[in-house]
């Protein structure tokens, strides 16, 4: 009797510190990520998994923080495990499409992008995504309502204030490039690709 209570014991103990590594390692890796620590993130994400292996979550972190580090083929990979048991989760269909359409492989990227879009069709991530994925197949004037939609949505992300600028930039519509990117900038005056933009045009104009 002794010995089947201390075994429920134990196993309740270990439970519970399980749950709090895993809890403390997925807020470090997150904290991490948002300070664009990515290598940190990753290795807190690690942690977090060796806690809780079938905890779908923890990749999520790890395949952003992998895709930051160009590591596309990791990133798809961490997305993957998360769409095994969730395939109708669209923020990790919208985090799928970005990597793919860096590794050229724009067709799922859109088959992962279009999906998201039936599930949310308001979201201004996922309608950047698609603007980004446009303009790689050469059409940043069809790009530019997307990111128009999603600049709409949300007027305070800088990065999406860049990407319209920087088709408007392909199409030589050097005015409205500027204007695009004085936003990135005003939203946040660090961002170096908004900076090197900006001197391009001003350099050549």
């Amino acid at each position: 009797m002794n010995n089947a209570l201390d075994i429920k014991l134990g196993f309740k103990k270990f439970f519970v510190r399980s749950t709090i590594n895993y809890t403390r390692n997925r807020i470090k890796a997150q904290v991490l990520y948002s300070l664009k620590m990515y290598d940190g993130a990753i290795e807190y994400d690690d942690k977090a998994l060796k806690s809780s292996k079938n905890n779908y979550k923890a990749f999520r972190i790890k395949g952003l923080a992998s895709g930051q580090l160009r590591n596309y083929k990791e990133a798809i990979k961490c997305h993957d495990r998360i769409l095994r048991k969730y395939s109708d989760d669209a923020e990790t269909l919208n985090n799928k499409g970005y990597p793919l359409a860096k590794i050229k492989k724009y067709d799922k990227a859109l088959k992962c992008i279009d999906k998201a879009l039936k599930l949310v069709t308001e979201n201004e991530h996922i309608l950047d995504s698609k603007g980004f994925i446009i303009e790689e197949l050469g059409k940043p004037e069809e790009a530019i309502k997307y990111y128009q939609k999603a600049v709409q949505i949300n007027p305070e992300d800088y990065e999406i204030q860049y990407n319209k600028g920087k088709a408007h930039q392909k199409l030589k519509e050097t005015q409205e490039a500027l204007e695009c990117f004085n936003k990135a900038l005003k939203l946040d005056p660090n961002y170096e690709d908004a900076k090197k933009a900006k001197e391009e045009i001003l350099s050549t104009n």
